[in-house]
């Protein structure tokens, strides 16, 4: 099954259960996929995290039955999974500007999020039309520890764009890792962990654990686990966020191949970058929607 049917999978689960509560790993088991890959691509394919989706069809669901409806508010609260009408208005209120009082009595048009369908909405761009090279490449790399400094961030509102950039500054330009290691002796990592139900997640900006000159109690350790892996190495460091979107938003739904246990995680080398996805197997071929 392609990955884009899989998505489809998990927006459909969304909308059959919007009344009902569930969690995130609920969704991420409907469509067979890791919850921590399922945020990933289902974030890049639609712009929206999964969390963040559910709360605006829900608020969605709830204008309607405001206007079409004789539902008092606390039950429109409780179907929408509040806990009480005021924690509900509130949130409404925030969201839309307007009580769910002034909703039900306003017969003016409000803009809400109508369900998904990424089988047919969505157009993607194709490699030619990118504005640098990306090749791809099935490689077997062998296990490797690192050591290095973890952030903490998120996906939403593609925060994590900034505090990645931010955190680089601070750990490599400012010196901080050339203090640390023998930065001749290593490449610079950067590794993606712990996704969880917020869709937060850690990175860590590490090198080879064997090139590390001055240990720091603040360091965490990671083991690159020993795997075949997609390969994508693009000319431009600067195009890590066009890159993985490419990766997780229009390659990624096209393949039926998994994605294996492991971490996601780059090199970063002078004159390119590599990404590296642990895979079952790795269908060589860069593609555009329909191709």
């Amino acid at each position: 099954m392609k990955h884009i049917q899989r998505i489809q999978n998990a927006i459909d689960f969304i909308e059959k259960n919007l009344d009902r509560d569930f969690t995130l790993p609920d969704v991420s088991k409907s469509a067979f996929s890791a919850l921590s890959y399922m945020h990933r691509v289902f974030y890049q394919m639609t712009g929206f995290t999964m969390k963040d989706y559910v709360r605006q069809r829900r608020f969605a669901e709830s204008v309607k039955r405001l206007r079409s409806s004789q539902y008092s508010v606390l039950d429109i609260a409780l179907r929408a999974g509040f806990q009480s009408a005021e924690s509900f208005s509130r949130a409404f209120k925030k969201h839309f500007s307007i009580t769910p009082s002034e909703c039900r009595c306003n017969e003016h048009e409000i803009n809400v999020c109508q369900p998904l369908d990424v089988r047919n909405e969505f157009e993607f761009i194709s490699p030619s039309h990118l504005d640098f090279e990306i090749t791809l490449e099935a490689v077997s790399y062998h296990q490797q520890d690192i050591l290095g400094f973890l952030t903490h961030t998120t996906l939403a509102h593609d925060q994590q764009v900034v505090d990645i950039c931010r955190f680089a500054n601070e750990v490599i330009t400012s010196g901080k890792l050339a203090s640390h290691f023998d930065l001749a002796a290593t490449p610079v990592f950067g590794v993606y962990t712990n996704m969880n139900d917020e869709n937060e997640f850690d990175y860590t900006i590490a090198c080879l654990k064997s090139a590390c000159v001055r240990p720091d109690l603040s360091m965490v350790e990671h083991s690159i686990f020993s795997s075949t892996y997609a390969k994508f190495t693009l000319n431009r460091s600067d195009r890590i966020k066009q890159a993985w979107h490419y990766i997780y938003g229009v390659w990624f739904p096209q393949i039926d191949r998994l994605r294996t246990q492991g971490y996601d995680f780059e090199i970063y080398y002078s004159d390119h970058t590599d990404i590296y996805i642990p895979m079952e197997r790795v269908p060589l071929t860069l593609m555009s929607f329909g191709t």
